[in-house]
């Protein structure tokens, strides 16, 4: 049951049992050990569904990562669904945007050539 919706969620058993066969090849921590580009995580400080210290672990293997914590923000960054059409995006949403639009900024710097 999705704690937050109440909806009732399966996985057919089958895909349990492929992804325990898979287990490393799904493995994510070293999946961004592997990266060859640059990488950005931005998380919630007060995600309940995964800690923030798990995104910050992934930008700490990666070769290029870079890490965006967003103060208060929950799991998705204070939205809600169904979006009203003209209400304006919450304070953490705005921060996870800005920060993304920031990296993506800088990244074009780091790769410009004269």
């Amino acid at each position: 049951v999705n704690g937050r919706t109440g909806q009732v969620l399966w996985h057919p058993y089958e895909f349990a049992e492929e992804t325990l066969k898979r287990e490393e090849e799904l493995n994510i921590v070293e999946a961004c050990r592997r990266l060859t580009v640059p990488f950005l995580a931005v998380h919630g400080e007060a995600d309940p569904v995964v800690a923030w210290q798990e995104g910050r672990r992934l930008t700490q293997v990666a070769q290029d990562g870079t890490w965006a914590l967003i103060d208060g923000a929950n799991h998705v960054m204070g939205m809600a669904h169904p979006w009203k059409a003209g209400t304006p995006w919450p304070r953490e949403l705005t921060e996870a945007s800005d920060a993304t639009a920031h990296w993506l900024e800088n990244l074009g710097q780091k790769t410009s050539r004269p």
